[in-house]
């Protein structure tokens, strides 16, 4: 595996000198500028309007734990919603299903006839659907971050080598956002984005909020950044790093 290894990095090293720098930049201005329309005109989706909707009429606390689990998840999604929504959505729909049942049970007695079946239905519909809703965006967030791993290794790969030929890490997160597909792409992309619009006032402030994101899901990844600061003239110990990672993450 080692082997495998050092092809890529002899290969994006290759890339690096065959391509001018100056072009891969003027690349991320081109992408950067439609992914910042892409944010500016985002309008809400009908999950988020329901969300809010029913927050609104009833707000439903989650517990202090699933409420940091979630908050979590919506900032990673970049959902305009609240824990307290996503959980009151849940509860108005599990509670719309449980009604409908109880409405076929009334409709039968009014026949004479005493329905069971879809009653019993709609209540089991209800109380999945509560569970499930509550749940949703920590399990959207979860695909996306496990869509997101396969790039990892790639993305540290193309910021090593393009700062191996110039130790500037704002360009070398640029280069990579460049050439790493969603999510991963778009998340780099979103460290510029969240600098812009204020939310962070610095580079570093901005990319340590994003590593922060993936503390307790995979600190291969933190490490192999926070190292860039520590060893830029070190690439070899960089390397190493990967090398070793490479390893943990096929369980050699």
């Amino acid at each position: 595996m080692g082997e495998d290894v050092r092809d890529i990095l002899r290969k994006y090293s290759e890339k690096i000198d065959e391509e001018f720098r100056e072009e891969s930049l003027e690349t991320f201005s081109r992408e950067y500028r439609q992914f910042k329309q892409e944010q500016e005109s985002k309008n809400l989706s009908f999950y988020e309007k329901a969300c809010n909707f029913c927050e609104n009429i009833l707000k439903i606390r989650p517990s202090k734990e699933k409420k940091e689990e979630l908050l979590k998840s919506i900032d990673r999604l970049e959902l305009e919603i609240t824990p307290e929504g996503a959980n009151s959505f849940s509860f108005f729909v599990g509670i719309g299903f449980i009604l409908i049942g109880v409405l076929v049970f009334v409709i039968g007695l009014i026949f004479g006839e005493i329905l069971l079946f879809f009653p019993f239905l709609f209540a089991i519909l209800g109380l999945l659907s509560i569970f499930l809703l509550a749940g949703r965006p920590n399990r959207m967030a979860l695909k996306l971050r496990l869509k997101a791993e396969n790039n990892m290794v790639l993305c540290i790969l193309y910021v090593i080598m393009y700062m191996r030929h110039t130790s500037n890490l704002e360009h070398a997160i640029k280069f990579a956002a460049t050439h790493i597909d969603e999510p991963l792409g778009k998340d780099l992309k979103l460290v510029f984005w969240n600098l812009e619009t204020g939310k962070y006032n610095t580079l570093k402030e901005s990319l340590d909020a994003y590593l922060e994101s993936w503390k307790g899901y995979n600190m291969d990844f933190i490490n192999s950044f926070l190292g860039r600061g520590k060893g830029i003239n070190s690439h070899s110990a960089s390397k190493v790093h990967v090398f070793s990672w490479q390893k943990s993450q096929y369980g050699e």
